[in-house]
């Protein structure tokens, strides 16, 4: 199969060092603008198609049969070093490259509806532009990207980068050989990825997506892609925050963020629509805080390991199968904090709680679109409504008491009311 790579040359961006401590010479800075100028990539928009192959390489999968850009040709590849200071003095460096090659895949025509498009996208930019230079006093970000100039991004070094803008078919490709930090900060991002995933982390000692104070960011992918099955994959821990920031994943392929290792999620507000699992993790999967809506195909969320749910507010929804759940974990579930409301056939009870918990057994089931309003003495607590038919309620909530009285409405319907006690209230309804 066919890849076609653009990597981001980030050519001038970062060659001023800290607060201005060094400054190049006029010749070096008339070097490396010949260098931009030399990198051009233009892009025109064509149907998707689905794709066949699947490659399970860790070069960056974006650009195979399933590509809808077709790119210019370049015959050199260019490499761009740039140097910056920390705070110690100490030299990091920097490396992006830029490929254009030919394109020689066909196209074919598809169904406008294969990835979600909202009226607000915009096509992107017909040739990638030099980036400016942004000095320390512009930007608390080593390095700020543009989709919509470059929508392939590889991030070979450690740094703070801050990403903005859309993309049709495009990826951010994280890589680092010294296994060095990353804090990538999304900032109105727009990504879709018909054949791999939007964010893929291949290797970083600590990777940390952060999603920028207002804004909203949208994440899609589709194919086939046994090995990096997540909208958001990566080989590494993976940690995501944004307190004031909003992502809405919508997972064609498998999961919607998908770990080897763990998954932890700080804050942020998030809307996961997945044909698996909404979060998946090999390791872990820890919530510190934030507001997630889950709607999972098979599970909710799932870890092979632990499940960790220290603060925040969920609200879950699993998959239709019997045996699937909306919170499974192989190991141990522990609760500590925050609100959790999960539907499904089946769920993963926590080992302990700091106060009682319910779950509702519905005997003869209830379908998909139901509504279930969860009441703790005359006062509604919360309201869910699961996508698929589901068996099970769990309630999790720290404003669960014992003595208070609980009533399920399903669909305005009433229960018989419950008294609550410690630990675990198990509540069958027929």
């Amino acid at each position: 199969m066919n890849y076609k790579r653009v990597f981001v040359a980030v050519l001038s961006v970062l060659m001023l060092t800290a607060c201005g401590k060094e400054k190049n010479t006029d010749s070096e800075s008339s070097s490396q603008q010949e260098i931009a100028n030399a990198v051009t990539t233009a892009f025109e928009t064509e149907p998707y198609i689905e794709s066949t192959e699947i490659s399970t390489s860790a070069e960056p999968k974006v650009k195979t049969t399933a590509v809808k850009s077709a790119v210019s040709t370049a015959s050199t590849a260019v490499t761009t070093v740039a140097e910056f200071a920390n705070s110690s003095a100490t030299a990091k460096t920097a490396v992006t490259t830029a490929n254009a090659g030919e394109n020689n895949n066909t196209a074919e025509n598809k169904s406008s509806d294969t990835v979600k498009v909202t009226e607000t996208e915009k096509s992107p930019a017909t040739t990638t532009k030099p980036s400016e230079t942004i000095t320390e006093s512009e930007s608390k970000y080593d390095v700020e990207f543009s989709l919509d100039e470059t929508p392939v991004i590889r991030i070979t070094a450690g740094g703070d980068y801050l990403v903005r803008g859309y993309a049709s078919e495009g990826q951010i490709y994280v890589d680092t050989e010294n296994e060095e930090k990353v804090e990538i900060t999304l900032d109105g991002v727009d990504i879709s990825c018909s054949d791999a995933p939007a964010i893929l982390v291949n290797q970083a000692k600590r990777c940390v997506i952060k999603l920028a104070d207002g804004s909203v960011n949208y994440l899609r992918d589709g194919g086939n892609d046994k090995v990096n099955d997540g909208v958001i994959f990566s080989n590494d821990t993976l940690r995501i925050k944004g307190e004031g920031g909003t992502l809405e994943i919508t997972a064609g392929n498998a999961h919607g963020i998908a770990s080897d290792d763990d998954v932890i999620i700080e804050s942020g507000t998030y809307i996961i629509n997945a044909v698996k699992s909404g979060i998946f993790a090999h390791d872990d999967i820890t919530v510190n805080g934030g507001d997630l809506r889950i709607y999972g195909g098979t599970n909710g969320i799932k870890s092979k390991g632990t499940v960790n749910i220290n603060g925040g507010t969920m609200y879950i929804s699993g998959g239709s199968k019997e045996e699937k759940s909306s919170i499974y974990a192989a190991t141990v579930f522990n609760y500590t904090g925050g609100n959790v409301y999960a539907a499904g056939n089946q769920v993963t009870p926590p080992a302990s709680t700091p106060n009682p918990y319910i779950v509702l057994n519905y005997l003869n089931g209830a379908s998909a679109g139901s509504t279930v309003g969860l009441v703790l003495d005359g006062m509604e607590n919360a309201v869910i409504n699961p996508h698929n038919n589901f068996r099970c309620v769990l309630m999790l909530s720290s404003d669960i008491y014992v003595g208070e009285t609980f009533t399920a409405y399903l669909d305005g319907t009433a229960s018989e009311d419950f008294t609550v006690s410690e630990g675990q209230n198990l509540f069958t309804i027929e």
